[in-house]
């Protein structure tokens, strides 16, 4: 791997991660909200 690839991967982990963080949330709030979720 040379220094471009690695700095494009480190550049689109960054870019995805607060995507990913924000599903997480969102999951995470419908399950708690939801009052038959733990069935």
């Amino acid at each position: 791997m040379d220094d471009k690839q690695l700095q494009a991967q480190a550049a689109f982990s960054k870019a995805s991660q607060p995507a990913i963080d924000a599903s997480l949330n969102l999951r995470f709030s419908f399950l708690f909200s939801h009052p038959y979720a733990n069935l």
